[in-house]
């Protein structure tokens, strides 16, 4: 099926002498563990600028079998600033905890996280959030040579969306991207929202600022879907269709000769332009924080997932006062920046 982009002309070309792409996970065979590998409390914390959350849970067995997450809805989770400040986050929903209305963490401060569960304290280390840098988002069409799940090549098109920052990078900043984007599709008027889940990028100011560049692609985007076939999908509708023309139902044997044969009611819908607003979403981590998603990062692309790892491999800032059990996860201060880019679509019906 050809693909079709109306804008790739709108971007100007991009000298891009480094790229991060989103890592994909690897093939190798999964880590059989041991039955003792079976509950673990897991701990995911964020102190941000834009929502912050507490979410607590039991690992459902860190095995070969299963890594089922238990959601703990009896937590009692506090921040702490080192000003002064303490807050009691609340379960609203589930397993997800969350802050009081006069939480506005800013950058600058230092957070402590305290969470019980049942007779058992687990703390945080301090986490100070850094200041977010800010940057420009540019895009520029672009095809790729990817590998399909039968390892053929195929081509892509899409963009790459490049950040370029409007002041130097401290070398001690380091930085977690990810992003997300919203879309209504031209003909159902459905809308979309879509995350990227637990892939994101990670950077460091002195990599960058070692390679001499203030620029880098922080994601390749595919094209959205750009064709739409109603036809395929519904009862088929015809305009004038007498009886003795009537061929058959549509089977996947025959779709084609049916639909080369009758006029379809809407085959007259000309191409509609639809706008993707992607949202490209930057926080600043601690030293500390990068290294631990850096340990995430390469999982994923070794195994494919967080879960074929030894607990004890990943080192996070979570731990029991005077034992050595392990606590996954990890609590950290984000600030964060964020920047909307419009990409302009066409999509088209199959005819």
């Amino acid at each position: 099926m050809s693909r079709s982009v109306n804008n790739h002309k709108a971007f100007p070309f991009l000298l891009v002498l480094l790229t991060i792409t989103l890592l994909t996970p690897g093939c190798e065979e999964p880590y059989q563990f041991d039955k003792e590998y079976s509950r673990f409390i897991l701990i995911d914390g964020r102190v941000t600028t834009n929502g912050s959350r507490v979410i607590v849970s039991y690992s459902g067995g860190y095995n070969s079998d299963s890594t089922i997450l238990t959601p703990i809805t009896d937590a009692t989770v506090i921040v702490e600033s080192f000003s002064g400040q303490y807050y009691v986050f609340e379960s609203l929903l589930n397993n997800v905890y969350n802050p009081p209305e006069d939480f506005d963490p800013v950058a600058g401060e230092t957070y402590l996280l305290t969470v019980q569960v049942g007779d058992k304290t687990i703390l945080s280390r301090p986490e100070t959030m850094v200041s977010a840098l800010p940057f420009d988002l540019t895009a520029t069409y672009a095809e790729r040579t990817v590998f399909t799940a039968n390892n053929e090549a195929e081509i892509r098109y899409g963009h790459d969306v490049t950040a370029s920052f409007v002041r130097s990078i401290p070398e001690t900043t380091f930085l977690k991207w990810k992003y997300e984007g919203d879309w209504e599709h031209p003909y159902t008027y459905v809308d979309y929202h879509e995350v990227t889940g637990s892939q994101f990028n990670l950077m460091s100011g002195s990599e960058l600022n070692a390679a001499g560049i203030s620029g880098f692609d922080v994601l390749w985007f595919p094209n959205q879907n750009d064709t739409y076939s109603e036809a395929l999908d519904f009862a088929i509708q015809v305009e004038d269709l007498e009886e003795d023309d009537y061929i058959g139902t549509l089977t996947p044997e025959n779709q084609q000769e049916i639909l080369d044969s009758l006029t379809l009611v809407n085959d007259t819908t000309p191409a509609k332009q639809y706008v993707y607003t992607l949202r490209v979403i930057q926080s600043t981590l601690s030293e500390r924080a990068y290294t631990y998603w850096d340990q995430i990062l390469t999982q994923q692309r070794n195994t494919g997932t967080i879960f074929d790892a030894l607990p004890a491999e990943f080192e996070g800032n979570l731990f029991v006062p005077n034992t050595n059990e392990v606590v996954l996860g990890y609590f950290s201060a984000e600030d964060i920046e964020m920047r909307e880019y419009e990409l302009f679509y066409i999509m088209d019906r199959v005819k």
